[in-house]
């Protein structure tokens, strides 16, 4: 979704360095799919913030856009922590 809002801004830039943070950030996401967090409600935010764009509602996108960013960002500091996890214990 975020590679698709960035080119259809235009600005090429922003979509070469959404497409480099998706790359980077692969991993977290992964784990997050596997315990399936959040998935359904990220779509509906995905959707709800397309609908207020193509509504040209700014505040609205804003406000939604914000609250998921906040939300994504703590999922993927848990995720990062369980990955971490992952990497460096042992099962015994």
């Amino acid at each position: 979704m975020q590679q698709n809002l960035a080119k259809m801004s235009g600005n090429p830039e922003l979509a070469r360095m959404i497409e480099g943070i998706n790359t980077r950030i692969h991993f977290v996401r992964q784990i997050e799919v596997e315990k399936h967090r959040r998935l359904s409600t990220t779509y509906t935010e995905h959707t709800d913030i397309a609908q207020a764009m193509a509504a040209r509602d700014a505040e609205r996108a804003s406000r939604i856009m914000r609250d998921h960013i906040s939300i994504s960002v703590a999922d993927a500091v848990s995720s990062v922590k369980e990955g971490l996890a992952r990497i460096f214990m042992r099962a015994d």
